[in-house]
């Protein structure tokens, strides 16, 4: 009797243990489907690529169904890839994919596209230019660029701003509300790469640009009983049909705090030697003979030795 109650025990353990789900050790995986954008924060209105992704199915044999903006797009066996367009600025649009495989349930996942439009507006900081130049002062070698994030009407008040510099990130002048940088250039680096991304509440955007410096140079204008006609400079030539003129010489693209010419030295030669005038005046007069010359301008900066400009001026009268 001991023996059959023995063996009743050990039915009745082999039962209970068998009614329990056996475990395989390691992790169970779960069938998934994700999307990757291209690129990943699309401006408005920009074309972008979408595609599926699955670690766990075989896409190219599943069928795929896409959906943007609560539109089909695209359907189809091994339908992997979609290009849609980005909604306008401020406008936000969902993308959705769902793939259907044998034995399994179908998959889904879906992405949401808020296009965050910036613009990077540039000039040289403390950069010169004469008095109604019709350009934007530009910065050479050495001198200061500064940057301004100016991101879409849409977005929200508070921002906070990420720049970066030739791809290092420049920490310690980024944060909420520092829309605007200043940076020194170097004369180790070729192009300057400047970089921001803002984020605010739903608002994303990223933009970037490359400029490369421009070498200092100068405009001469001439002056007339007092009054210097900036409406009309030249680089290279200054043409005159009196007998004298007095010719003013404007640097351009120095970097100078507030415009101020102390910064900078004015040297004139005419055949090899040197003459002089008011800083940056120098009167002519009509020589006899020859209504024709030209005069040797190099002008030099002790703060920013790197920005020097040489330049030969023909002078004529007709």
């Amino acid at each position: 009797m001991r023996l059959f109650g023995s063996l009743i025990s050990l039915c009745l353990l082999l039962v209970l243990v068998s009614s329990y789900p056996v475990k395989a050790q390691g992790v169970t995986q779960i069938a998934n489907i994700s999307i990757e954008m291209t690129p990943n924060n699309p401006s408005p209105g920009q074309t972008v690529t979408l595609r599926a992704v699955s670690y766990s199915i075989d896409l190219s044999r599943s069928r795929l169904s896409w959906t943007y903006a609560g539109k089909s797009v695209l359907s189809g066996i091994g339908a992997t890839q979609v290009s849609i367009i980005a909604p306008a600025s401020g406008q936000t649009a969902t993308a959705n994919v769902t793939a259907s495989a044998s034995g399994i349930s179908p998959l889904s996942s879906s992405v949401t596209l808020r296009p965050g439009s910036i613009d990077l507006l540039w000039e040289g900081a403390q950069s010169s230019v004469p008095p109604f130049y019709k350009g934007r002062p530009l910065f050479s070698n050495g001198g200061l660029l500064r940057v301004v994030a100016v991101p879409v009407t849409s977005a929200p008040n508070q921002l906070s701003y990420s720049w970066t510099r030739n791809d290092d990130a420049l920490q310690n002048i980024s944060g909420a509300g520092r829309s605007s940088i200043v940076v020194e250039h170097t004369i180790f680096n070729g192009n300057e790469k400047i970089g921001v991304s803002a984020a605010g509440g739903l608002f994303e955007g990223i933009a970037s640009l490359s400029l490369t410096p421009r070498s200092p140079g100068v405009i001469a204008y001439k002056k007339d009983e007092g009054f210097i006609d900036f409406a009309n400079g030249n680089e290279h030539n200054i043409l005159s049909n009196d007998t004298g003129l007095i010719a003013v010489f404007e640097p351009l693209f120095f970097t100078l705090r507030n415009n101020n010419l102390s910064d900078l030295v004015f040297n004139f030669t005419i055949g090899g030697e040197p003459v002089y005038g008011e800083r940056n005046e120098l009167p002519f007069s009509r020589p006899e003979g020859n209504p024709s010359g030209s005069v040797n301008l190099r002008i030099s900066t002790t703060q920013y030795s790197i920005q020097n400009v040489e330049r030969l001026f023909n002078i004529a009268f007709e």
